[in-house]
């Protein structure tokens, strides 16, 4: 979840930036009434379909066996990635509402990390997805089997993707701090100086990451 808002590089907050690109934190800047009630209500509507929808997908296919499929652990775990998504949401909307982070550092660490997960766990999942598509169609127009494409294998595979974005979002875990301005306690990453050099370098280090390399590997694929 992207933010739309970040501190000037000479204000009092120049080695930190908001929390997230387009997320709901947006006490640095100031809220019409009617913006401040329809952004709420619009978020408690996600969040309530979002969780409604998840839920089944995941109960469904926990409970049914016939959906054990190797297709269908993939949807599973983008299920668990978006349910983490819309659990945050009130989090995010008090936030949102109360122009600061009132929750302390921990949760600010908690919910940064959760808000990642959603990212890189949903692009991976469906990079995965394309992987397993591709192997599927090349074994079928060469009349191979694939004895490999089990659903335990689609587990393991399942376990090293979050694995694997457990440690990339690392950094943003470590960043995310409070930081105090103007009497409000404010929920960002604050990076050591030059915070310039480092805010860039987030950029760049979340675009390879979380855009380049797997769309790049879902469009060859494709």
């Amino acid at each position: 979840m992207e933010n739309s808002s970040f501190p000037e590089a000479n204000s009092s907050c120049a080695d930190c930036m908001e929390r997230r690109d387009g997320g709901l934190n947006l006490s640095t800047s100031p809220v019409t009434p009617s913006f401040s009630i329809t952004v709420p209500v619009i978020y408690s509507v996600i969040c309530a379909v979002g969780l409604t929808g998840n839920t089944a997908v995941i109960y469904v296919i926990l409970r049914a066996p016939k959906m054990k499929t190797v297709t269908n652990i993939f949807i599973l775990n983008l299920a668990i990635a978006d349910e983490l998504f819309t659990l945050v949401l009130p989090i995010n909307i008090a936030d949102y509402l109360l122009l600061q982070w009132p929750f302390g550092e921990f949760m600010c660490k908690l919910i940064i990390s959760i808000d990642q997960y959603n990212t890189f766990s949903s692009i991976y999942f469906l990079t995965v997805m394309s992987i397993d598509r591709y192997l599927v169609v090349v074994a079928t127009t060469k009349s191979r089997k694939m004895s490999y494409r089990t659903y335990r294998a689609a587990k393991i595979v399942s376990l090293c993707v979050w694995s694997f974005v457990t440690v990339i979002i690392l950094p943003f875990t470590v960043f995310a701090k409070i930081h105090k301005e103007q009497g409000r306690s404010l929920c960002v990453f604050v990076f050591p100086h030059p915070e310039s050099v480092w805010w860039k370098g987030s950029r760049i280090y979340t675009l390879i990451l979380g855009f380049a390399i797997p769309v790049s590997t879902i469009c060859i694929l494709y």
